[in-house]
């Protein structure tokens, strides 16, 4: 999404990028607010210097809004201070854009940006519970997972806890939480809870002492089949077979 009140940067920059991305275009941050809440962009490019509410203003607003502080935001300037990068990192700013603008170096950016996020949202699925490091874009997102993960293993017992019951527990919609777990992790709120679960029933089986149904049920599991078909879903093979693997290693 690019918020520019110069008619003719805003132009160039869609004409420019429009070739490779889906581009969105407000005018200003306030307007660029209102717009990021409706379409969840993937990045934000910014000027500063804007009326009504410029780009530091608004990428401040940002990173306090829990919908919508997980969205890179690219800062366009002219202007190039110490005290004006600082003030920029502590907005949350993924990227300094200097201008005159260097369109291919724009573009190379906001790519290696897309790039690593797509990596990191299949990390959470298929890292190892010992190696998660890198796996978040930084401690803000780190923490926005861990508490809702925290939430549901307190719950863990509810076989009726649902994706209602987590929006209310954040103060989010259904749309914003789903907007914001498929950008952080590629997982949908339902997908979110079952994967949580899961690594619990994943935990408990590698603790012992239990049979598979009784974990299914420990770990919010109605149904104990359902439980196993999941858990292969998301691990590539059956409880049995995860048993079986860790009696493999252990002799």
């Amino acid at each position: 999404m690019i918020v520019e009140d110069n008619d003719e940067l805003r132009s160039l920059l869609t004409k420019s990028l429009s070739t490779y991305f889906q581009v969105y275009e407000a005018v200003n941050g306030e307007e660029g607010l209102r717009l990021a809440a409706e379409v969840f962009p993937d990045i934000i490019l910014t000027d500063l210097i804007m009326p009504v509410l410029d780009g530091m203003q608004m990428s401040k607003k940002l990173l306090n809004d829990i919908n919508l502080n997980h969205i890179p935001v690219f800062m366009m300037t002219v202007l190039n201070n110490s005290e004006l990068k600082i003030e920029s990192i502590e907005a949350g700013i993924t990227e300094y854009i200097e201008k005159p603008l260097d369109i291919n170096l724009l573009l190379a950016k906001i790519t290696n940006t897309l790039s690593w996020q797509n990596k990191l949202r299949k990390k959470y699925v298929h890292q190892s519970e010992k190696n998660t490091a890198e796996q978040y874009r930084n401690s803000k997102d780190e923490g926005f997972i861990t508490n809702l993960e925290t939430i549901l293993i307190t719950n863990i017992t509810d076989t009726s806890f649902s994706v209602h019951d987590l929006c209310n527990h954040v103060g989010m919609s259904r749309t914003s939480l789903y907007m914001k777990l498929k950008n952080l992790i590629d997982l949908s709120p339902q997908d979110f809870i079952i994967h949580t679960r899961l690594k619990y029933g994943k935990s408990l089986l590698i603790r012992g002492g239990m049979s598979i149904k009784e974990i299914a049920y420990q770990s919010g599991f109605s149904n104990p089949k359902y439980f196993s078909t999941s858990f292969k879903k998301f691990y590539g093979q059956s409880p049995t077979s995860f048993l079986a693997s860790l009696d493999a290693d252990a002799s």
